[in-house]
């Protein structure tokens, strides 16, 4: 028997929105069906200035009390016991891993760890003032991210700890109106899922994991595959987008390779203060001349002074030698 997915021609509000002024079919939080015209009175704090305005004498809807929506004003979303009786489907057991086929190496869970952590140091740069600004509408604004940041932290947790999640049960996005508010559930969240991804075993990695929508099957990989794909990769995403809109708003961010920079990045011609020795013969040819330093380090003799690997960095534009701490 060929399933009609009931919801085909609706939309999740949080995939895509309607063009301004468009009338369209919606359906609340609740389970509530109205015709109603999409509206932006501004867009300087979005989505706060977007709401839908029903057609008939109902009460205006703010932009988060709707999660789906469709192009056909006349659309009707039937109950899943409307929609189909499945027939029973045999279970089929996962595929055996081969060890060629395993995604999952022990860098993965420090590489989640690590990304927590970063997301932690750049939400502490936000403030009240910057978080409903957006270059333009079609891009979420710093408090849109930071909360979506909290939507991945949580479902890493999801996947490390329950086989199958159905997206259907996912909570509607929370709507935090504080920096403070932001940050605390940032680090309050942070806690359970890195202590789940600190005891994480190989075996529960390997384990299959499955993503239903409306109890179908959607998607079905190993949980190492599900944190690499739904937990690792947006979180990464997330962050980048926030990092850059921070940084818009004049804030200072942590060069993530401060140790590493990219040559057209102003950290590469930071030249710190050091002390400099005399030269004992002045021009020599600092890719020739390496000799042993005074504490059992490498040292390089170039023609402005004599560079001790163990003691500074510094960069010679004239040479393009580098020395770094070690």
């Amino acid at each position: 028997m060929e399933l009609v997915d009931p919801f085909a021609e609706w939309i999740p509000l949080t995939a895509q929105v309607p063009r301004k002024d468009q009338l369209v079919r919606v359906m609340t939080i609740g389970g509530i069906e109205h015709r109603a015209v999409f509206t932006v009175a501004y867009t300087t704090d979005w989505p706060e200035g977007a709401s839908w305005m029903p057609t008939k004498d109902e009460e205006v809807l703010s932009f988060w009390d709707v999660w789906i929506w469709s192009q056909n004003p006349e659309a009707s979303a039937p109950t899943l016991e409307e929609a189909w009786t499945p027939e029973p489907v045999e279970s089929v057991p996962a595929p055996a891993l081969n060890e060629e086929d395993r995604v999952y190496h022990p860098a993965l869970a420090t590489a989640l760890l690590d990304e927590i952590s970063r997301g932690k140091v750049l939400l502490a740069g936000l403030d009240d003032g910057g978080l409903g600004w957006s270059p333009q509408p079609s891009i979420p604004s710093v408090g849109t991210l930071a909360c979506r940041a909290l939507r991945v932290l949580e479902r890493i947790q999801w996947i490390v700890e329950i086989d199958e999640t159905e997206r259907t049960l996912e909570p509607s996005p929370v709507e935090l109106s504080t920096a403070k508010e932001i940050q605390d559930a940032y680090a309050n969240g942070a806690k359970p899922v890195r202590a789940a991804l600190e005891n994480l075993t190989d075996d529960a990695l390997e384990e299959p994991w499955k993503l239903t929508y409306t109890g179908r099957p959607r998607v079905e990989i190993t949980r190492a595959e599900a944190l690499l794909i739904y937990g690792l990769r947006p979180l990464v995403s997330v962050t980048a987008e926030l990092s850059v809109l921070i940084r818009a708003l004049g804030h200072t961010i942590e060069h993530p390779t401060p140790e590493w920079p990219f040559g057209d990045e102003p950290e590469a011609l930071i030249v710190p203060e050091f002390d400099e020795e005399a030269l004992d013969e002045p021009g020599l040819d600092a890719e020739e001349d390496v000799c042993p330093a005074d504490d059992g380090g490498q040292a390089l003799n170039l023609p402005d002074g004599r560079v001790d690997s163990h003691t500074f960095r510094s960069y010679d534009e004239r040479t393009r030698i580098r020395a770094e701490r070690v």
